[in-house]
């Protein structure tokens, strides 16, 4: 998939978007706070069944990261580029 830029962006949250990858049953989302060494709570892959997620509950002036990957009966793609959000 090819993550997309995100919006509603606030000082505590935004929704991450991305493209909708033909066959996909669902999606996996991470976001990160450095660069995917660790995870925010409740964002390691988490499960995602539409092209938007809401992320909330972040520390505002911090930058975070979010990429998404693809699932379907044959397995998981390989994760997205990575989106930057301040």
């Amino acid at each position: 998939p090819v993550a997309t830029a995100a919006t509603n962006i606030s000082q505590t949250g935004f929704t991450a978007n991305w493209n909708v990858v033909s066959g996909a049953t669902g999606y996996r989302l991470d976001v990160s706070a450095d660069n995917f060494a660790t995870f925010v709570a409740g964002f390691n892959d988490k499960v995602v069944t539409g092209t938007t997620d809401a992320v909330t509950g972040l520390a505002a002036g911090t930058t975070y990261q979010y990429r998404i990957r693809a699932v379907n009966a044959n397995g998981t793609s390989l994760s997205s580029n990575m989106i930057g959000v301040t």
